[in-house]
């Protein structure tokens, strides 16, 4: 208990969480008996606290004798006499080394924990000697590693030298003075191990995934940047509350709150990730700011849509356009694009786009089909039959089966890798505009009639042949 009393010749200051004095139920008092420092603790800048030192074997073992004297012993401490006093409400006066001091103590577990407030920076723990303290749930203490979940998070913290690898950990000692975070456009989808940037200052995570923040530890922070993320609410102290810093964002639809639990951030509202997509509904009539978020209720209704050339890469909230008909976002910089809840489609054009899948299996009604100039090396249109005009050219595809499509009429397959092509769908002799050329693997079609296709089908390679059965 009083090993820093040693060290540096000065006494310990020690609190209790009770009013008055501490003493079991024969009135002997808890302190008398045999402790071991099991652990030492500190406090990080924004009050947590954490693990310093953990002691096996014990780093001191003090004996508290029922005649008011006080036996320290330990591998570097030797052996230290002293005296010890329960001067009520919780206090205690302790004599060591020429020094008299009054302190006082918690115990918890059933008074097999001793809790010693180590002068306001930290606190050194007692157990009684032999007692296993992994049975004490009332102490809870984390270690100086900060969890750290997102590994887009963290792996900007490894690029930065503050982190070695991957393992949803950092050392709190390596970040707690970092006082400037850039993280713009990283993927990040949570911020948990932010409370423990203590220093922080600033913080600009514009362009990421956030649905939640809190913010209410990092009490330096002045800057904050968060535009481009589904966001709604910032949980804040209540300081920061009173007074929002000026470098905060100010978007009208970000609140802070110390209480972001009970605020519905998707009430009414849809989130718009891209702001050149939003720019083109606030031009069209159907937003008042570009703030990531519009009306439900203002796009619900709308069925057809143009946003070509646009340097659109999101398009993110076209899920709530659900009476969408015709969309037209062909000319622009989309990766992946999710339209299952868009069942009405009939007209879509994603042309030149940096698409490498593309999902249409809830698209039933598809009628005009436009996805050339992508990076597609599969596409499933089974599902797909009202398909009538398809133009999958300058992609990737290695194979496609259009047996299920009866309806097609126009289609332009050219500049693929194609290497397996069934068109065998009971009703060729509707096709009448056909282009299979550039599919240098490409060595036989399966087709109704070898000599329908033959005479109707010249846009081919000279090494593609028609064939009623490939196999």
């Amino acid at each position: 208990m009083l090993k820093r009393i040693l060290l540096v010749s000065i006494a310990l200051t020690i609190y209790t969480c009770s009013n008055e004095s501490v003493e079991s139920t024969n009135n002997q008092d808890p302190i008398i008996g045999r402790w071991g420092n099991f652990m030492d603790t500190y406090f990080a800048c924004n009050g947590v606290e954490m693990i310093l030192e953990e002691y096996s074997p014990y780093y001191s073992i003090d004996t508290f004798k029922p005649d008011g004297t006080v036996t320290l012993e330990g591998t570097f401490l030797g052996t230290i006499e002293g005296t010890w006093e329960n001067v009520g409400n919780g206090n205690y006066k302790f004599s060591l080394l020429g020094f008299t001091e009054t302190s006082n103590v918690q115990f918890v577990c059933d008074k097999n924990i001793m809790k010693i407030d180590d002068d306001g920076w930290g606190y050194i723990y007692y157990e009684r000697e032999n007692y296993d303290n992994s049975l004490c749930d009332e102490i809870t203490i984390n270690s100086n590693l900060v969890y750290v979940p997102d590994d887009n998070f963290e792996q900007y913290l490894v690029s930065k030298g503050w982190d070695n690898k991957l393992d949803d950990y950092v050392d709190f000692e390596r970040i707690r003075g970092v006082y400037r975070l850039n993280i713009e456009n990283l993927g990040i989808s949570d911020l948990t191990g932010i409370e423990q940037f203590c220093s922080l200052e600033e913080l600009y995570v514009d362009g990421n995934n956030l649905t939640s923040l809190d913010v209410s530890q990092n009490t330096l922070l002045s800057d904050l940047s968060l535009d481009n993320n589904p966001i709604c609410c910032v949980k804040v102290n209540e300081t920061q509350a009173a007074n929002i810093p000026y470098g905060w964002d100010k978007s009208s639809s970000l609140s802070y709150s110390v209480d972001c639990e009970s605020l519905d951030c998707s009430s009414g509202k849809t989130y718009i990730a891209d702001s050149y997509f939003e720019t083109v509904l606030k031009n069209m009539g159907y937003d008042d700011e570009v703030d990531n978020w519009v009306a439900t209720e203002n796009i619900k209704t709308i069925d057809s849509l143009n946003l070509s050339g646009k340097y659109i890469s999101d398009l993110t909230g076209i899920q709530d356009f659900t009476q969408l008909g015709a969309l037209i976002v062909n000319n622009n910089f989309i990766k992946s694009l999710d339209l299952s809840k868009n069942t009405n489609l009939y007209r879509l054009d994603v042309s030149n786009n940096q698409l490498s899948s593309l999902d249409l299996s809830e698209n039933t009604r598809l009628y005009w089909l436009y996805v050339s100039k992508n990076q597609l090396s599969s596409l499933d249109l089974s599902k797909n039959t009202s398909l009538f005009w398809l133009n999958a050219s300058s992609n990737q595809l290695i194979s496609l089966d259009l047996s299920k499509n009866t309806n097609l009429f126009w289609l332009n397959l050219s500049s693929n890798q194609l290497n397996s092509l069934n068109l065998k769908n009971g009703n060729n002799s509707r096709i009448t505009s056909f282009s299979i050329k550039y599919n240098i693997n490409l060595t036989c079609v399966n087709v109704d009639d070898v000599t329908y296709s033959i005479a109707n089908w010249t846009n081919k390679d000279s090494q593609t042949s028609f064939s009623e059965n490939c196999n």
